[in-house]
């Protein structure tokens, strides 16, 4: 069975799911965002709700990571968002990616919640 993730940058909490192809929510996870340490920080709490979703699932099951992220959001960079300080074109995308080497497919929150 593949699963997708999707996660959730909010300024104090990265939410994560996982989603069976059907689109079940199989399990949630959240860690603090830590923006107050910077987009590394931020980036690796991202890393740390992926890791513990492939721990459940296998790395090998995932199909794809959506990840929704205030301020603009163009071809994976994340620009000036309003709720977290001192990060600005930030590829979040392509730092998921590499890290992963998963694809990753990020998009404004708002836009994400309104496609839900």
């Amino acid at each position: 069975m593949n699963f997708y993730l999707g996660i959730d940058l909010g300024a104090t909490t990265v939410k994560a799911g996982c989603v069976s192809s059907e689109g079940k929510i199989l399990s949630e996870t959240k860690v603090s965002t830590e923006a107050h340490l910077g987009p590394n920080a931020v980036v690796q709490q991202i890393i740390k709700t992926v890791d513990s979703m492939f721990e459940q699932y296998g790395k090998d099951s995932v199909e794809a990571i959506g990840i929704g992220a205030p301020g603009i959001v163009n071809g994976g960079i994340v620009k000036a968002p309003p709720n977290i300080s001192s990060w600005d074109a930030v590829n979040l995308q392509n730092e998921i990616h590499q890290i992963t080497g998963i694809k990753v497919i990020v998009e404004n929150d708002a836009n994400c919640a309104a496609l839900a």
